[in-house]
């Protein structure tokens, strides 16, 4: 798990490098990267903060064997472009 955190961790840094530098949220400037499951978009630091406090009490396990992860970009039609898949072995 914390080898394939620190693999998840530095894809995401270096998503954001060079021409996509700008498109970094400066909220996630502050922090490390979480891995997670995208389920809404939220679009500031207090919309995250609020969402963090409704959902705090939730004691729902979600589990499963991640085999490929992939990183994709939502462009401004809100389509989908897979940027990379990493296979996990």
């Amino acid at each position: 798990m914390v080898k394939n955190y620190v693999l998840y961790f530095y894809y995401h840094k270096k998503l954001y490098t060079g021409i996509l530098e700008p498109y970094l949220p400066q909220w996630l400037r502050r922090g490390g990267y979480h891995p997670h499951m995208t389920v809404g978009k939220i679009n500031s630091g207090d919309d995250y903060e609020v969402a963090i406090l409704k959902v705090k009490d939730i004691n729902h396990t979600f589990e499963t064997i991640v085999d490929k992860v992939t990183i994709e970009i939502m462009d401004e039609n809100q389509d989908s472009i897979i940027e990379m898949a990493i296979e996990l072995k």
